[in-house]
């Protein structure tokens, strides 16, 4: 028969269990409405694209699109998923009460840890061990919401028991999800969160310890003699598992690995293969994407340029500003610090698209409408993956890599400006209704082919940083292969079409390739 602790685990892991089914339920519910703003903000686009009649039916398609969105989204969406949440973070709390209720009834736990901490000391002291003192693991809980104090395993145990055998009460470590948090990261609270009260409690009791090893040290003929190993040596006789252990947990201090469940495995497996297959597609020029100068204007369905290109982004930039609208405007939980300022990113980088498709790019030619859709559905459902996983990571990692925020932004906003600045090169170097393509010439274009793929490839690698999440950081590889074939089939095209284009010339990074 199962304790009543049991039974209390049993009931509100099912209850945990359906509320994440719920969760699932609203991200369907996310892709449905994103995609009813996709349709009406495309079908308005595309219509004023084909006649010419851009105030109108823009202005309408884009104020439709984003106001049915928002309204949808608030209603269906953020509501329900805040108080899902708020129903389960209420039902863990209650859970963590009642099992120290439970546990406080039967006096388990601190009985027994009281019980293992006199037979240890009694042991010590036949072995003439000194003993430091006492501490209190989980003497209290901190709400993680509040920062209210809960005695939830009793109290004052560890420190009568000190007194009661002679030894000093160093101090109480508190039950706090941010210490669990950190020490999977591989870095203590005491340098994650300096200031946190854990942190303090931790270099209390440090220095306590310190001070105490000092005058034992001081009291005895010299200090313990200790043997050194070299680091390298040990690296080096290291396990092949042991050595892979330690280069993943090198990694996760620095870049945030999923929970590895079904949806994540999968996920992470499309975007590793797109990292391994988009290069050759395109740099060995037998599957280029048919936009641009790589289009065929004889296929069965072509778009003009300009409206295949508006195509290509308007799904990512839509589902970017529903984001983080709905993290500015409305009750949608934020998780850390880094969601609202990825959004940004992601809504600048796409907007910015759109704004230099209708009023910088000149366009001379078509676009597959096949194409143009596929790559439309790759960046939206790229921008929902990375909000999603972005919202996975902890506020406590941000804490423990602040350099990353610096980093970030300084090359988000210096790869945005330099492909800004190199595409309005390229929109200047034809006349309006001039067809033929020109040598590209000013800014980088002297020293490598495609310089705006290089700023690009700067912009996605900010916005990787800033979120430290391993599938972003994948999302960014898997760019940058396809930009490094595109740049390398780019450049065998100049090459081909102008005699007097460099033959040596590099593709996409400046001296390097």
């Amino acid at each position: 028969m199962r304790t009543a602790e049991e039974r209390v685990h049993v009931m509100f892991d099912q209850v945990v269990k359906e509320a994440r089914q719920g969760f699932r339920v609203a991200l369907g519910m996310d892709l449905s409405i994103f995609a009813v703003g996709i349709l009406l903000l495309v079908a308005s686009a595309g219509w004023a694209l084909l006649n010419d009649d851009m105030g109108s039916w823009v202005g309408a398609g884009a104020s439709g699109g984003a106001g049915v969105l928002g309204i949808l989204y608030t209603t269906f969406v953020a509501k329900p998923r805040k108080q899902v949440k708020a129903s389960v973070d209420h039902l863990m709390y209650v859970k963590v009460l009642f099992l120290g209720y439970l546990r406080s009834l039967h006096q388990v736990d601190q009985d027994l840890a009281l019980m293992d901490a006199r037979r240890g000391i009694a042991m010590y002291n036949k072995v003439n061990v000194p003993v430091l003192g006492l501490v209190e693991n989980m003497s209290y809980h901190i709400c993680k919401s509040c920062s209210h104090r809960e005695h939830i395993f009793g109290h004052g145990g560890a420190k009568t028991a000190a007194g009661e055998l002679g030894v000093d009460f160093l101090g109480e470590i508190p039950l706090e999800m941010t210490i669990q948090e950190s020490a999977d990261l591989g870095k203590p609270i005491s340098l994650s969160l300096p200031e946190s009260q854990s942190a303090i409690q931790y270099k209390s009791i440090a220095a306590q310890v310190v001070a105490k090893l000092r005058l034992i040290e001081s009291e005895q003929d010299g200090p313990p003699k200790l043997k050194v190993t070299n680091k390298l040596q040990k690296k080096a006789n290291m396990a092949p598992a042991d050595l892979l252990a330690m280069i993943e947990k090198y990694i996760s201090q620095h870049i945030s690995i999923p929970e590895w469940n079904m949806l994540h495995v999968i996920l992470t497996a499309l975007s590793v293969i797109q990292v391994i297959t988009s290069y050759g597609g395109e740099a060995s020029g037998k599957a280029n994407m048919g936009y641009s100068k790589f289009a065929n204007p004889k296929a069965k369905s072509t778009v003009p340029s300009k409206f295949g290109m508006f195509i290509i982004y308007v799904g990512a930039m839509l589902v970017n500003l529903v984001c983080l609208s709905g993290m500015l405007f409305s009750d949608h939980e934020i998780h850390n610090s880094r969601q609202v300022l990825v959004a940004i990113c992601l809504s600048v980088h796409f907007v910015k698209r759109e704004l230099e498709v209708l009023f910088l790019h000149r366009f001379s030619g078509v676009t597959e409408l096949p194409v143009a859709l596929m790559i439309s559905v790759f960046y939206t459902l790229g921008s929902v993956q990375i909000e999603y996983f972005v919202s996975t990571v902890s506020e406590s990692y941000y804490g423990a890599n602040p350099s990353s925020l610096p980093v970030g932004v300084v090359l988000f906003v210096t790869g945005t400006l330099g492909n800004l600045y190199h595409h309005s090169l390229l929109a200047g170097l034809r006349k309006p209704n001039e067809k033929k393509y020109v040598k590209p010439e000013g800014g980088l274009f002297s020293l490598v082919t495609c310089p705006h793929y290089f700023f690009e490839l700067m912009a996605w690698y900010g916005i990787s940083i800033l979120s430290l999440q391993l599938n972003v950081f994948l999302n960014g590889f898997a760019m940058t292969s396809y930009l490094l074939g595109r740049s390398v089939a780019t450049s065998r095209w100049y090459r081909e079409k102008m005699e007097d284009y460099p033959q040596k010339m590099k593709c996409i990074i400046p001296f390097v390739f």
